[in-house]
């Protein structure tokens, strides 16, 4: 499947969360947010550029269309995305390349793809903080777009009960 990458330059945060909501309605699969800006990715054959031009002139911001390269993160990217220690220490994320932190209470290895989260966006550390919270037992969590499986793993490391993972992306399951 050939995919488009677009990338709106040095973007606010709050901008890019807008942006990623409008472009999913537009049929856009998947985000990544750095330094650099927002990074979003479409499939070639939905790809409209003059739907594009509305966006762009309603937020003021400017866009550079190119054929993505689809598949694993390059060790470049990885470097970009170092472990990271969560819950007040509790929770140590890496991927598979990364050494091991033995000291770590709980410790997820991921499988670093382009579109899915290494654990450094606001939003899984406040999820993962929550999860670390909560005393279950005998409780089925849900983990919708489950990406990476960040939470969906911790889930199923700190409950008792079922954990279930879904996605409709096909490189969650790849």
């Amino acid at each position: 499947m050939k995919t488009i990458e677009i990338l709106f330059p040095g973007l606010r945060e709050q901008l890019a969360e807008v942006l990623i909501a409008e472009l999913s309605l537009l049929g856009y699969e998947s985000f990544w947010e750095s330094d650099e800006g927002l990074r979003a990715y479409v499939p070639a054959d939905l790809f409209d550029e003059r739907a594009l031009l509305p966006l762009s002139q309603q937020y003021g911001v400017a866009f550079q269309k190119q054929a993505a390269s689809v598949g694993e993160w390059s060790p470049a990217e990885e470097d970009q995305h170092p472990p990271i220690w969560l819950a007040e220490g509790k929770v140590y994320i890496r991927n598979q390349q990364q050494p091991p932190e033995p000291t770590a209470p709980i410790s997820l290895v991921i499988e670093s793809k382009l579109s899915f989260g290494s654990g450094h966006h606001p939003s899984t550390a406040l999820c993962v903080d929550w999860i670390m919270q909560q005393a279950w037992s005998d409780q089925t969590v849900l983990d919708v777009g489950t990406g990476s499986g960040i939470l969906a793993l911790l889930a199923d490391r700190h409950t008792q009960g079922t954990v279930e993972g879904f996605d409709n992306n096909p490189w969650a399951i790849e």
